[in-house]
């Protein structure tokens, strides 16, 4: 039973380490400006403690087709884990975009 339970922390803690969240980044640098486009975590963090206490108040809703707003599932993140995904997020889209936009033949 006791090499069970270990195995089990051992596949627990190497989960962990797969997930894709600021804190797997935030030690490099590169990393974060280039799934974020900010320079640093620290500047990072910086934006995010500009934002406020109204960043740890955020809340999701939704119109039901009624028209009345519901509220939304509970978050799991933390605020600032939402700020990164949503960077990235923004990040992908942009990429998406710029690999459809095409250069003039004047400016090459």
């Amino acid at each position: 039973m006791e090499i069970v339970s270990k195995e089990l922390q051992e596949a627990r803690s190497e989960l962990k380490k797969q997930k894709f969240r600021l804190t797997s980044i935030a030690d490099s640098d590169i990393k974060v400006c280039f799934y974020t486009g900010f320079p640093s975590y620290s500047a990072l963090k910086v934006c995010f403690d500009f934002l406020g206490p109204s960043a740890n108040h955020l809340s999701c809703s939704s119109k039901s087709d009624s028209g009345s707003a519901k509220r939304g599932r509970p978050h799991v993140l933390s605020p600032l884990e939402q700020l990164f995904l949503t960077l990235v997020r923004f990040r992908y889209i942009l990429s998406e975009q710029l690999t459809h936009f095409s250069v003039p033949k004047l400016w090459l």
